[in-house]
């Protein structure tokens, strides 16, 4: 499965109807508005396209609440609460 660096929208590339070449490699499309618009500027959206999967990558690995509840629960394991009786 492939990414349209434009849109961003998965493109299976058997099923693309649309591609368009660019350094030796091929890029597969949702649609001609798309496949235009990068070959109007792939420079730009390829820069975009790597963005996009950076921040992908950080959501995956979880954002600022799912690290602070990590970090909180490492320190509560390291520091817990003082037993009653």
């Amino acid at each position: 499965m492939n990414i349209d660096p434009v849109c961003g929208m998965h493109v299976d590339e058997k099923e693309a109807p649309f591609s368009y070449l660019y350094r030796d490699r091929a890029y597969f499309f949702c649609s001609e508005a798309c496949m235009d618009a990068f070959s109007a500027g792939p420079d730009k959206y390829l820069k975009l396209a790597a963005e996009r999967e950076i921040a992908e990558s950080k959501r995956e690995e979880g954002g600022y609440f799912s690290r602070l509840l990590k970090r909180l629960g490492e320190h509560a394991e390291k520091n817990p609460p003082p037993k009653c009786h």
